[in-house]
């Protein structure tokens, strides 16, 4: 039980050490960027489709998000595609995040962008459409303009 207890109190300790990326509510950043924030995403009830009217009018519009990118593949250095997930502990394999609560990313540019473990700020197209990957359903596709380093809240 004591061991439970430790391997408990680390895994609470090092999630400590990352910083907050929740937006405290979805706000008009410009006039052509909306951000926001992961608790959004799950007026989607995965299993049964049904969403909100504020999450519907969001598919289509240009959309800025912080959250930490998950390479498909380890030994990448560079990538045109990936999945966004809220915080470094959602672990992707046991077991994965909901579907609601990650989005597909690929990337529109030509150029590669370089694979991060801390915080991201991502924008683009954001779309309801469900996508499988190696780690099963995806809610969400975003088709990034830009992926950066996450500065913090503004």
């Amino acid at each position: 039980m004591k061991k439970v207890f430790i391997i408990a109190l680390s895994i609470f300790s090092f999630s400590l050490s990352f910083p907050i990326l929740a937006v405290k509510k979805d706000e008009k950043k410009s006039d052509s960027v909306t951000t926001i924030n992961w608790p959004t995403l799950r007026e989607l009830n995965y299993k049964t489709g049904t969403m909100t009217p504020k999450l519907k009018a969001l598919d289509g519009q240009v959309i800025g998000i912080a959250g930490y990118m998950v390479p498909f593949e380890d030994n990448q250095e560079q990538v045109t595609e990936f999945i966004l997930v809220p915080d470094p502990l959602a672990c992707i394999h046991v077991p994965a995040p909901p579907p609601n609560q990650m989005f597909y990313v690929k990337v529109l540019k030509t150029v590669k962008t370089k694979v991060r473990f801390t915080p991201i700020w991502v924008s683009g197209k954001f779309h309801l459409q469900t996508n499988d990957s190696p780690y099963g359903k995806i809610s969400f596709y975003l088709e990034a303009n830009s992926v950066d380093d996450f500065k913090g809240a503004d």
